[in-house]
């Protein structure tokens, strides 16, 4: 419920500010995606964000925030802040590389793909294709998220993600 209202003062936000047509027109294109996926996070998900992780969302998200550093105990939903953060990134950039890093690639595969978190969190109208190889799932605006783990941590260098969870 928090969070349909934090979209409902999103939207009318943007039209307060008389935005020229085509930021207009990205600003509804926002809100869209935006109801797509609450929608889908108290629906099928049924875990609504709460007050921590929205926090930790609007530092990236509205005041462009680069490290984003949060303290938080167990089960406390550092899982789903990262997925919610990592699929709208994606949702709202094209071309937009995100990559999820776990300790370990087994625990990357445990959390994010087994249990169908990574490729069942975002709303299937805007997924192009997943690839369980790869732990990947590819929007199709271009953007990818992807969950790897840091053991092997020399065979990352050179990768350039957008967004490193």
């Amino acid at each position: 419920r928090r969070a349909i209202q934090y979209l409902v003062i999103c939207t009318q936000n943007y039209r307060s500010l008389n935005l020229k047509p085509e930021n207009l027109q990205l600003a509804n294109h926002h809100a869209n995606i935006m109801k797509m996926f609450y929608a889908r996070i108290n629906d099928v998900h049924h875990r609504p964000l709460h007050k921590g992780q929205i926090q930790v969302a609007r530092d990236y998200f509205i005041r462009g925030m680069r490290v984003v550093m949060s303290q938080w105990a167990r089960n406390c939903g550092k899982t789903e802040c990262a997925l919610y953060l990592a699929h709208v990134a994606a949702a709202l950039n094209p071309n937009f590389w995100i990559m999820i890093v776990c300790p370990q690639l087994k625990q990357a595969k445990k959390i994010y793909w087994h249990t169908g978190r990574l490729h069942k969190y975002p709303p299937p109208e805007l997924v192009d294709e997943t690839n369980t190889g790869d732990l990947m799932v590819k929007y199709k605006n271009g953007a990818i998220v992807t969950a790897d783990g840091c053991e092997n941590y020399e065979g990352l260098r050179g990768s350039k993600p957008d967004l490193v969870l």
